[in-house]
């Protein structure tokens, strides 16, 4: 029985450190996803390339699929406003992907990233990486 139990939290913390994309540094705490929840390591880092490329592209028609709506952002100083889909996406993305937010996303790092039980941080919390109610990955927060 006892062999079983440690063999239970022996493949746990197995599976955990398995999700590891970052280690630990002077800058960040490092990334486990599982801190934030996300259990498939390979999604992640697919989802991570494709915005990295999008945003090189400034492709915003794949961008604006990979958001979860609706997304509050700040389009003046100090004024939040909700974008409720992937068409006002589109209408406010200059303003929503301005240089500070692409610089961001195209300088990122993997083993820069930092995650908490709220999702994957980039740019000292520029821009979000989180799962939705449906558990779906996707962009949660730009904060612009």
């Amino acid at each position: 029985m006892f062999l079983a139990i440690t063999t239970v939290f022996a493949e746990a913390k197995k599976d955990a450190n398995d999700l590891v994309i970052a280690q630990p540094s002077a800058t960040s705490n490092g990334c486990n996803l599982a801190n934030a929840g996300i259990k498939d390591k390979q999604e992640f880092l697919r989802f991570f390339d494709t915005v990295k490329r999008a945003a090189a592209d400034n492709d915003k028609e794949t961008l604006s699929t990979m958001l979860h709506y609706p997304i509050w952002v700040y389009l003046k100083k100090n004024k939040r406003k909700p974008i409720r889909n992937e068409k006002e996406f589109k209408t406010y993305y200059r303003k929503i992907l301005n240089k500070k937010i692409l610089d961001v996303l195209l300088k990122q790092k993997q083993e820069d990233l930092f995650c908490n039980y709220q999702g994957v941080m980039l740019g000292d919390g520029a821009v979000w990486f989180g799962l939705n109610s449906e558990k779906q990955l996707g962009i949660k927060a730009i904060n612009n």
